[in-house]
């Protein structure tokens, strides 16, 4: 039976990397187009600075039960993805998320079974989605089988992004724990099918000068003041829209 391995949003069928079968491909010009339908994608908390003056920061959830992830909204209707091109390339001079970047390859877990102490155990497999592959001369892997520059580049992104998971999982646990988050409901026309959820201002001012300063010091305070900023940005979604359906 063929294993069936999970797919990314906006990623077509992916299956592990091959050193054999993969040599030799590098990825196809307009590789971007993959998220031409994905108005909302993941954000890292390292990357919250460099978003938050193109994009707004959200915490979101596709469905209810699902864990809060950051996100940055990318359109304001359904399956609509404003900043990539006809050409299937991000739009200048807009950050392009790391997880843009690392396309066509992902990481998927898979349980190993339960450590000593009881713990369940995972080992991550990098995955590539084999469409946006084709044989030129930046390949991940070369004919020897061997990892090339660009293949680096993504494995330090993928490992990165990664790593930065828990943190991520753990500032929204204080927000939530905090009762800072309200849900959001964004106006102007927007049929994203997401559950959003933002920082309230009111609270947040209102937290104790101790937990002010802890969050200081943990860098906390600095996410949510650049999540707050990057709310403007809606205003500038529907202007890029409307800009660039004129031109066609």
């Amino acid at each position: 039976m063929t294993t069936q391995w999970p797919s990314p949003p906006g990623f077509g069928p992916v299956r592990p990397l091959d050193r054999v079968r993969h040599r030799g491909l590098g990825v196809k010009a307009g590789s971007y187009a993959f998220a031409l339908n994905v108005p909302a994608i993941r954000l890292s908390l390292s990357e919250f600075f460099s978003a938050c003056r193109d994009y707004p920061i959200v915490l979101a959830r596709n469905a209810p039960g699902q864990p809060l992830i950051p996100m940055v909204l990318t359109g304001i209707k359904a399956e609509e993805n404003i900043f990539i091109n006809r050409k299937g390339n991000w739009r200048k001079p807009y950050y392009v998320p790391a997880y843009v970047r690392s396309h066509p390859f992902c990481l998927v877990k898979l349980k190993r079974g339960k450590t000593a102490q009881g713990q369940e155990s995972h080992q991550r497999i990098v995955c590539v989605d084999e469409g946006a592959l084709e044989p030129n001369d930046r390949p991940y892997i070369d004919y020897r089988g061997k990892d090339t520059p660009a293949w680096n580049y993504i494995n330090k992104l993928l490992m990165e992004m990664e790593d930065m998971k828990p943190k991520g999982e753990r500032f929204i646990q204080a927000l939530e724990e905090n009762q800072l988050l309200t849900e959001m409901h964004v106006g102007g026309g927007s049929d994203c099918h997401m559950h959003m959820y933002r920082v309230d201002e009111n609270r947040f001012h209102a937290l104790s000068a101790e937990l002010t300063h802890k969050w200081l010091k943990s860098g906390y305070l600095r996410l949510i003041h650049a999540h707050l900023l990057s709310l403007d940005n809606f205003n500038r979604l529907a202007q890029l829209r409307h800009k660039w359906l004129e031109k066609g």
